[in-house]
């Protein structure tokens, strides 16, 4: 689940009256809600009460709930991508977008820090930078990114494209050069792993979300969250040095296909369904 909902207590109540296992996997962002909403770390302590396991999809997550919740038994199993069949995708449509540049998709949301990836973007432009970015999705952020877009004179060079279908994002993430996150906060997002799949490097903020993801000067390259001189050195850098581009993009791939598979991940759950229903046997 992303956001734990109240359907665990029906769940729980299956449990009870079916003697079913329940296994509850967290793929992130509970954290940063639950630090601001009293419901929702309540949630999450009932379903850390209820679930005979839980699994997460990153180490940081899973030392976020030791540290956050005293949950000691979390276990790490990443979750798959396909990466071959995104990488062989091959049909084509018909869209506003040039190809080798940059792009952000995603909600245009505070915690994204959008008008961070403008401002860094205006200072690329200025030292040099000539490629465009395209920011793809919408959200409450949408009218201060406009309002700045045209106050930093980037009109022709920052290119909303608002919501568009996922077969087309996908295709527009193909046609990048990078992906840019710039968030306060991820946990393991799925439209990184989308790029690597790709062979696309990703420009990303060091936060603890995305480490087992993006290795810096590996698969892609991190700068400190919050900086714009940091960002915009590193797009700097990736619009420049296609090489260099090739590179981190190339291990990407090698990077999200070697860990994040789909053999993995069904081995390690089978494993962890077939434990508990053996024990149910033992003890009946």
């Amino acid at each position: 689940m992303v956001f734990v909902s109240w359907e665990i207590c029906l769940l729980a109540i299956a449990k009870f009256l079916f003697k079913t296992p329940l296994i509850v996997s967290f793929v992130g962002g509970e954290r940063d809600i639950s630090s601001k909403k009293r419901l929702m770390s309540l949630k999450i302590n009932f379903t850390l009460l209820v679930a005979d396991r839980v699994t997460v999809v990153t180490e940081s997550l899973k030392n976020e709930m030791e540290i956050d919740f005293g949950y000691k038994q979390a276990i790490y199993i990443p979750y798959f991508r396909n990466s071959s069949s995104l990488a062989n995708q091959t049909k084509q449509f018909k869209i506003n977008f040039e190809p080798d540049n940059f792009i952000f998709c995603g909600r245009l949301a505070p915690e994204k820090q959008l008008p961070l990836l403008i401002e860094a973007y205006s200072r690329a432009v200025s030292e040099g930078c000539q490629a465009l970015l395209y920011i793809v999705g919408s959200g409450s952020e949408l009218e201060k990114c406009q309002y700045l877009r045209k106050k930093l004179n980037l009109q022709e060079k920052v290119i909303f494209l608002g919501e568009q279908k996922y077969e087309i994002a996908l295709q527009m993430i193909r046609d990048s050069r990078c992906l840019i996150l710039c968030s306060w906060t991820e946990s393991n997002p799925q439209v990184a792993l989308e790029a690597m799949s790709f062979g696309k490097p990703v420009i990303c903020s060091n936060i603890t979300g995305v480490k087992e993801i993006i290795i810096d000067e590996q698969t892609g390259l991190l700068f400190n969250s919050g900086s714009v001189v940091g960002l915009s050195q590193a797009i700097l850098r990736i619009s420049t040095d296609l090489n260099l581009s090739n590179k981190l993009g190339s291990e990407a791939y090698r990077h999200v296909s070697r860990l994040f598979t789909e053999f993995n991940f069904s081995n390690q759950m089978i494993e962890l369904y077939s434990e508990l229903l053996n024990n149910q046997i033992i003890q009946k």
